[in-house]
Formats: C-alpha cells, structure tokens, sequence
C-alpha cells in the first residue's frame, strides 16, 4: 500500500514536471515566433522603406523633368503667367520630395505609423504630380498652337509684305513711264547762223543771230498749259551765254544758268518753237552747244560748229 502510494506521488510529481516543461517548451516556442515575427515585419519595413526611397527618386526625377519642360516653355503672356505659378508650384513639391527623401533615410523600420503616413504622403505626391502633367501638357499644347499662329501670321506678314514691296516698285516704275511718257521732246532741232541782214553765215566774224527752232511732237499724257521753254548755249569752254547772272532756273535741285527763254502755251498738240540769241560778245571758233530745256526735264540737245 505504501509502495502504491510513492508511486502515485511519482506519478505525480512526473506530470507535474512534464507540464512544467511543456508550458516552457510553449513559450519558448511562442517568443521564438514572436521574435522571427518582429523580424520579418522589421525586413518587409525596410523592403518597404527602400521601395518608398526608390519612388520617391522617381517622383524626383518626374518632377525635375516636368519642371524643364515648363521653365523652357516660352508663349504668350497669359501662357507665361501660367507657366510661372505652376513652375512656383513644383518648386514647393520637389522641395518637399527633398524632405520627405531626407526623413525616409532617418525614420526607423519600426517607427510603423511614421512609414505609414510617409506612405500616404507620396501618393499624394504622385496624385499631385499627375496633375502638373495634365495641365504642362495642356500648356505646351496651346504655347505650340501660338507658335503655328504667330509662324503663319509672319508667313502672311512676310507675304504682305513682299507683296507691298513688289506693288511699290510696279507703283515707281509706272510712275516713271507715266513721267517719261509725259515728258516733253524737242524733235527737229536745227541751229541758224544769221548776220545782220538774216543771211546764213559760217564766218564766227558775222555772226549777229543764232536762231534755234524745233517742234515739240503731240503728246496726250504731257500737261498742258504754259509752259517756259530755255535754252543754254555752251561754248567750246563750256562756258554758257548769258545776259544777267540772275537769268537761272531750277533743274534737279539747282539753278542754272541759261541763255535764253520762251514762253509758250502747249495744248497737248504739236508745236513749233523758235529762239533767238542775239550776239553782242565775241565769239571764238569752234565746237558749241544748245540744250533745250522745259518742265525741269532736258528735252533735247544740238550741236553745231562756228568758224
């Protein structure tokens, strides 16, 4: 009986010690999963941490990219005025993926709730970035409409232009056909040699007269109306005869002088002219000349010989 008892007493304290060990052995195997635990939540933190750093580099680089895009972006005024806020804009969001890169490099892999609202924030990031897409490419789209429109109104600029250009050159050279069209002619041009008595003389000696006649042709575009008609005589020097030294008139932007005048009324029809210098100086041998003048034009040119 006694012998039963020790063994009940055995049996007991061996059930005892067994359960001993098994509440050892449970939570030493229950630490052991909360360690391994803890450990796989503080590698997939740091997976996590260094797939955020890797986003956020992206984000940085999108954001650097989309920055460039629109700071080389030149338009019109209200597109620059745009430009300028979203640019001010992704400034404050790349400086804020700055910060957020800096504090992913600090914040622990255990600090959970930090890493879950810096999850959050670069979504935001993203979000936000996706909307400065939308609106720089809506930008670039209408900057490069302005291009197209302000290209083809310096085409059509050019073109009207050219056009202006072409019409004034048409416009002077008829103006200068009208001009020598309306120009009068001295046509016929003969020189008299005249003595006292009216007879032709060769002898520079007996000269007293010098008679000029010639016919102005018809000409329907020439103005009408009165008309001064003058006549310069050259001598070998060069030299013009002339009465008074006030005997000028204007011819391109000077006044010359001249040697005789004639006042006529032309009609539009063909008419004949005479002038007459009388000699009262002395005259040497040799080569003259007489041009004929009228409206500021030289109108015609005669030379003849004295002996």
């Amino acid at each position: 009986m006694e012998i039963t008892k020790k063994k009940l007493v055995f049996a007991a304290v061996a059930v005892a010690a067994l359960i001993v060990l098994m509440g050892l052995f449970f939570n030493w195997q229950v630490i052991r999963e909360r360690s391994a635990l803890e450990q796989d939540r503080e590698n997939f933190a740091k997976l996590e941490k260094e797939a955020m750093q890797d986003e956020l580099d992206r984000i940085s680089e999108d954001y650097t990219e989309q920055y460039n895009k629109l700071s080389g972006n030149a338009g019109e005024m209200n597109i620059q005025l745009a430009n300028d806020s979203l640019l001010a804009q992704l400034t404050a969001e790349r400086t804020r993926v700055n910060r957020l890169q800096d504090e992913l490099k600090t914040v622990k892999a255990t600090n959970a709730r930090r890493i879950g609202e810096l999850r959050g924030e670069i979504k935001t990031l993203r979000a936000v970035l996706k909307s400065y897409v939308v609106q720089i490419d809506s930008l670039n789209a209408a900057n490069e409409r302005l291009r197209t429109e302000n290209q083809e109104v310096r085409r059509n600029y050019a073109q009207a232009a050219g056009e202006a250009s072409r019409l004034k050159v048409e416009k002077a050279e008829l103006t200068g056909k009208v001009e020598l069209a309306s120009k009068l002619e001295a046509a016929g041009i003969s020189i008299g040699l005249l003595d006292k008595k009216g007879r032709a003389v060769k002898n520079v000696a007996k000269l007293k007269t010098i008679q000029m006649n010639f016919i102005i042709p018809k000409n329907i575009t020439a103005p009408v109306g009165e008309k001064a008609i003058y006549a310069r005589i050259l001598t070998p020097n060069d030299e013009v005869l002339q009465r008074s030294s006030g005997d000028v008139f204007p011819f391109e932007g000077k006044q010359i002088a001249y040697s005789c005048r004639k006042q006529i009324e032309y009609t539009g029809d063909q008419t004949d002219v005479v002038l007459y210098w009388n000699v009262e100086q002395t005259l040497t041998s040799g080569s003259y000349r007489a041009d004929f003048f009228a409206d500021g034009h030289l109108i015609g040119r005669k030379s003849f010989k004295l002996d």
